[in-house]
């Protein structure tokens, strides 16, 4: 399986039969959507958006992490993987993860992941301007606690490019 670092290859995702993605609309036309969560709230959002938008469109939308996805579909059952919104900066093992995220994929599938960086100095800035220290260093710590959607407080980590890179170069061709 391939990682890409830049959103321009998310268009082929939707030129194929199977995906792991979010998204509805015109763009699913052919594809069969799975999307999972770990967070139960999140997936009743999902069901409900795509009740409303996707009406008409192969969606199933399941209470799963990305470190079970191996654990309920087969291997290589998806023609790629999108992971949007930092699913792995909450997991307690992100390598495992990955790997789990690699047995399901086709060989040469594509894989989409965004996670949550390092801060940028004007978060930092904005931190200590407005006295809020803690705030300003947050994603510094190995972990912070973040309220996940109504699933409750999860621990959360933050990867810097570098990072994410050695994480990835495990399972995925980086």
């Amino acid at each position: 399986a391939k990682f890409e670092l830049h959103t321009r290859y998310r268009q082929p995702f939707f030129e194929r039969r199977t995906v792991a993605s979010t998204p509805f609309g015109n763009e699913t036309e052919s594809a069969c959507v799975v999307a999972t969560d770990a967070s139960n709230a999140m997936v009743r959002a999902a069901r409900e958006r795509a009740s409303r938008l996707a009406p008409d469109k192969r969606v199933t939308i399941a209470v799963c992490a990305a470190r079970e996805l191996a654990d309920r579909f087969p291997p290589a059952s998806f023609d790629g993987a999108f992971a949007s919104f930092g699913p792995l900066n909450c997991e307690a093992d992100p390598a495992a993860a990955l790997a789990s995220v690699a047995r399901v994929l086709r060989r040469g599938a594509p894989f989409l992941v965004s996670v949550v960086s390092r801060p940028a100095a004007i978060e930092i800035a904005a931190g200590l301007a407005t006295f809020r220290p803690r705030k300003a260093f947050r994603r510094f710590r190995e972990t912070t606690r973040i309220d996940l959607y109504g699933a409750g407080m999860v621990a959360a980590r933050s990867y810097s490019e570098g990072e994410l890179r050695r994480l990835l170069a495990s399972s995925f061709a980086v």
